[in-house]
């Protein structure tokens, strides 16, 4: 799990945002981190 919002790229915005999009239809779930915590909740 990633959270989107605790992570950042030195290549620049663009570069960061198609990293996560990779990851997220591969090996891995992408979530903001009120989404982290929401889930979190629900536990």
């Amino acid at each position: 799990m990633v959270i989107s919002d605790w992570v950042a790229s030195m290549r620049g915005r663009d570069l960061h945002w198609m990293a996560l999009e990779l990851m997220a239809s591969s090996i891995t779930w992408v979530l903001t981190a009120a989404e982290f915590k929401a889930k979190l909740g629900a536990m």
